[in-house]
């Protein structure tokens, strides 16, 4: 009788799922029995610490599992020579912890000899040889190696077919794999096909509401997420959660998981309260599970941040990635790629405080981050160079934006396969790059392109599509082609209205911009009854306040001027200033143009001591945020100048530099696709 065998059960059934507590003082208690067995005596009991390790994992209850293993390493050189058959074990279970801890490469190594040695000592074929192949072919996908991955998942289910009938559960988790390279590919009708198959054998295998049926349906549900199907997406998740619940009848890490994704999927609704909820129900149930791995809290952290940061509550977002970066530096001392994830979401809230050097710094951390871990060209390190170019972009350096912005659409146009979403996103930047230094004619190009990838990468219609029609209308609005721009955006209020039937802040933005077309053909009236539409529904969507609805207040200020009401136009944009210096820091440039706005007014109606005031307070933070002087500086002078002339205080008049131009941001522009 074997007892570290019968001690060591390999973990993944649902049998086991539901044993958690039981099964976890098993390796505890084989280790302490290897232990008192010499090695030499007993060289096949080694490896059950790596079995260990793959039940602990399997349960998300370890601290680090390569302790497992650590003692393994060493001895089983000296115990073993290459030819002894659980080399195939040992090896497999290495490449499982290097995978864990995001080494891919020394992963692949590792699955590499178990390979070999399969081949050697099975060279008929083995089922188990499905496993590695499997095991390969996930490195492979997390490295950006698509089709590799691919080739190792199908060669995984040929030797599943050939060894194991055609209903086997182990069937359906390649084909869960195969579904996974080909959802991160956006080839979504193929990757649910494999899904719907698997999910096909295990309503086959077990009963109807059996846990495993939950694997199917989150998968399903994440593809709908996608394509924009929230309600199909939330049916799953929902149905999935129901499962659990009945399933476990108490606290699990699986509920929580569901509570998370049903979370996020309210977070793409814009159902911010509803979204923030199940994400705190997910971390108190983390809370109480000792069960827990890190990473599982850290994602609920960053859950939360994003819904705090989508409304404008930077400060306490930061917070939340913060602590979610703390834990994962903690767990993965040595570094990860989940680090530069959380790096990149600190940098965000930095950014949109107009915090741009402290957001380069941590996007430029990540980026070195990214560089170890992947291959160049890998579609993260592209990542992070778009979040490079967005803030360089935002600091007005434009060149070096779009440096960053080439070097990423390089990648993906080499990583994805042709016409990849990823490539539109990057093609709307470099559009946007163009827009800004007013060359409208290539903005549009850049603009085209990318419209036209998403509509064949969405072929049933998707927000993305909305967002390339704005940014097209848009441009042709400063070209005065103002027919063609008010198609484009009523174009993208329809697909918005369709994808967001209860509603959302997005419809907002093509309200916006249909104004603002309005605005500029002198339909004061009409231009006026959208804006403020827009303005009642980001009312809704941010009650406590968000700079989208000071962009509406501004734009509503803006209209008012030219219907000749300069007091309610005060008023709009001195609430707009109110919302932005509670939302930004005190020196964004956002801030600084609503001061110019104020200031205007005030000079109209020869409040000029109220608007010299305005205007050198925009003129502080511009020249803090452009040194050696802009566009916005130089006309901010020039405003300063015309008061105090008028007053008389010719002294005070400062000389103007050469280059002023009129601010052009009261149109709405997204500068993140």
């Amino acid at each position: 009788f074997d007892i570290i065998s019968s001690l060591s059960p390999r973990a993944g059934s649902p049998e086991d799922r539901r044993k958690t507590d039981e099964s976890l003082h098993y390796p505890q208690r084989a280790s302490t029995s290897t232990q008192r067995i010499s090695s030499a005596e007993r060289p096949d009991l080694l490896f059950s610490g790596s079995r260990m390790s793959e039940l602990a994992r399997g349960h998300e209850a370890y601290e680090k599992p390569i302790v497992f293993h650590q003692p393994v390493s060493e001895t089983q050189q000296r115990a073993y020579s290459c030819s002894h058959i659980d080399t195939i074990d040992y090896c497999n279970a290495q490449g499982n912890i290097l995978y864990n801890e995001g080494k891919y490469e020394e992963a692949l190594e590792h699955y590499a000899q178990a390979l070999q040695a399969q081949d050697k000592f099975y060279p008929h074929g083995h089922v188990n040889g499905a496993e590695i192949f499997d095991s390969i072919g996930k490195s492979f996908n997390k490295q950006g190696k698509y089709n590799q991955a691919l080739m190792y998942h199908e060669r995984a289910l040929q030797v599943q077919y050939r060894f194991r009938p055609c209903d086997h559960i182990d069937i359906a988790e390649t084909l869960d794999n195969i579904g996974n390279v080909l959802s991160v590919q956006g080839r979504y009708h193929e990757a649910i096909d494999r899904y719907h198959h698997a999910y096909t054998i295990r309503q086959k295998l077990c009963s109807v509401g059996d846990i495993c049926d939950s694997v199917s349906l989150d998968n399903i549900a994440s593809i709908r997420r996608i394509e924009g199907n929230y309600d199909g997406a939330l049916y799953c998740f929902e149905q999935a959660l129901e499962i659990r619940k009945k399933t476990y009848r108490s606290d699990h890490v699986d509920i929580a998981r569901s509570y998370n994704n049903i979370g996020i999927t309210f977070l793409d609704q814009g159902k911010y309260d509803a979204a923030f909820d199940y994400h705190q129900k997910a971390l108190q149930m983390q809370e109480k599970l000792c069960a827990v791995e890190p990473v599982s809290f850290a994602e609920t952290w960053n859950n939360m941040g994003h819904i705090l940061s989508k409304q404008a509550k930077y400060d306490k977002a930061r917070e939340h990635y913060q602590r979610a970066y703390e834990i994962l530096t903690k767990y993965y001392s040595s570094g990860h790629v989940c680090v530069a994830q959380s790096l990149d979401n600190i940098g965000n809230t930095l950014e949109s405080q107009g915090q741009y050097g402290k957001a380069l710094e941590n996007y430029q951390r990540s980026y070195e981050i990214r560089k170890i871990f992947y291959p160049p060209n890998h579609c993260d390190v592209a990542e992070s160079l778009n979040n490079i170019g967005n803030t360089l972009s935002n600091q007005e350096k434009y060149h070096e934006a779009e440096n960053c912005y080439q070097q990423a659409l390089n990648i993906y146009e080499s990583f994805y396969p042709p016409g990849h979403e990823a490539t539109a996103t990057c093609l709307n930047c470099i559009g946007n790059i163009r827009f800004s230094q007013s060359m409208y004619d290539q903005a549009l190009e850049y603009y085209h392109r990318a419209l036209q990838i998403y509509e064949k990468f969405y072929p049933s219609g998707h927000v993305k599509i909305a967002t390339s029609l704005i940014n097209i209308g848009n441009a042709l609005a400063y070209q005065t082609k103002y027919d063609g721009a008010l198609n484009h955006c009523e174009r993208a209020l329809d697909i918005y209205a369709k994808f967001y039937p209860a509603g959302h802040s997005d419809i907002a933005l093509s309200l916006n911009s249909i104004g603002n077309i309005l605005h500029k053909q002198q339909k004061y009236d009409k231009a006026l009854e959208y804006c403020q539409q827009a303005l009642r529904i980001r009312e809704a969507f941010y009650p406590e306040g968000h700079w989208h609805v000071a962009q509406s207040l501004q734009n509503l200020g803006t209209i008012l001027i030219d219907l000749g009401n300069l007091d309610e136009a005060l008023n709009s944009h001195r609430q707009a200033l109110t919302i932005l210096e509670r939302v930004f820091s005190p020196s964004h440039i956002k801030i600084a143009r609503c001061c110019c706005h104020i200031g205007d007014i005030l000079s109209e109606q020869e409040k000029l001591d109220e608007a010299l005031h305005a205007f050198r307070q925009a003129l502080a933070i511009f020249q803090q945020l452009h040194p050696t002087g802009n566009v916005d500086a130089a006309n901010t002078r020039r405003k300063i100048n015309n008061i105090l002339n008028r007053q008389c205080k010719h002294n005070d008049i400062v000389g103007l530099p050469c280059r002023t131009a009129e601010p052009r941001d009261w149109l709405f522009r997204s500068s993140k696709v």
